[in-house]
């Protein structure tokens, strides 16, 4: 392989707009793989090679995948679907299909603390895609990531108006969890790395377990306000998710039994230990206050912008 192009399929989500930023202007050339350049940051084009195209379609997967040292791959979570997991598993065929025509490409995988265990729904589903992606290249890492911060935004409403988060797990559970920009600095560390081979799986936990009684109290502590957890059965959650999202009811069911799987299993649901390499740098307190308390003034203030 004499290609030093890495590749960032969803440069616009959750985890790949941190990982362009981390390796724009750095040592190896970047294409990015978008649908629509149009929602790029600025510079963007200028200082990468654009492909357009979905990541569904065969052929414009292949384009993106030619000639590539490492590609970052990222399945992103969307409620538009029929079936969630029928997604995951649609997109990790067609870029395992493409990885198959150049083996020897570097693959850095986003999947999910929890991969291996059966009946977590789409968590599961990542692990197939895991499969997949084994069986086509010969080098692919599989980046099994906590329960991202970030997921705390979509309480930001019912903070606002209640003082209450809602969730699905017990509030004594403690999960990882990690902010995406430290699965970005993760996956950006693997993409430099020009020697790596085999296939791996690396853990991304966070700084600690956190439950969600613990969640409550840093938000009350971050917020200035007081805060309690409630936990709600799946099925609300699922329900909250199409009021909220619009949601099929098919990526709702899916979402449902990834919530109730994860309860079931509780701390026994991963399979890579917490070490050294697999904490990472950002505490939730830190989160919430260079994240989340921001967007959450900017919420409240849009809600008492809003007319009555």
């Amino acid at each position: 392989m004499t290609s030093d192009l890495r590749l960032i399929t969803t440069p616009t989500g959750k985890v790949g707009s941190h990982l362009f930023k981390q390796l724009r202007g750095g040592e190896h050339p970047l294409r990015l793989f978008v649908r629509d350049p149009a929602t790029l940051p600025d510079g963007a084009a200028s200082e990468a090679e654009v492909v357009t195209g979905d990541l569904a379609d065969p052929g414009a997967v292949r384009k993106a995948v030619a000639n590539v040292h490492t590609a970052f791959f990222c399945i992103p979570f969307v409620v538009d679907k029929v079936s969630l997991t029928d997604w995951y598993h649609e997109v990790g065929g067609v870029f395992s299909e493409a990885l198959a025509e150049v083996p020897e490409t570097r693959v850095v995988f986003v999947s999910s603390g929890g991969a291996h265990r059966e009946g977590l729904g789409p968590i599961s589903a990542l692990g197939q895609v895991e499969q997949m992606l084994e069986k086509a290249g010969r080098h692919v890492v599989h980046l099994r990531a906590g329960y991202f911060m970030e997921n705390h935004f979509g309480a930001l409403p019912t903070i606002a108006a209640e003082n209450v988060v809602y969730g699905g797990f017990s509030s004594d559970l403690q999960i990882p969890m990690v902010a995406v920009r430290d699965v970005a600095e993760v996956a950006a560390r693997w993409i430099n790395d020009p020697d790596w081979t085999g296939h791996h799986t690396a853990g991304i936990h966070g700084p600690a377990d956190v439950s969600m009684a613990d969640v409550a109290r840093s938000l009350s502590a971050g917020l200035g306000r007081q805060l309690r957890y409630q936990q709600v059965p799946p099925e609300a959650v699922a329900g909250a998710l199409q009021q909220a999202m619009g949601a099929t009811p098919g990526v709702a069911a899916d979402y449902q039994a990834m919530v109730a799987g994860l309860e079931r299993l509780g701390t026994d649901y991963r399979a890579e230990p917490r070490t050294p390499a697999s904490t990472t740098e950002t505490t939730l307190d830190t989160f919430i206050q260079t994240t989340l308390k921001p967007a959450f003034e900017g919420f409240v203030a849009q809600q008492r912008a809003a007319p009555a």
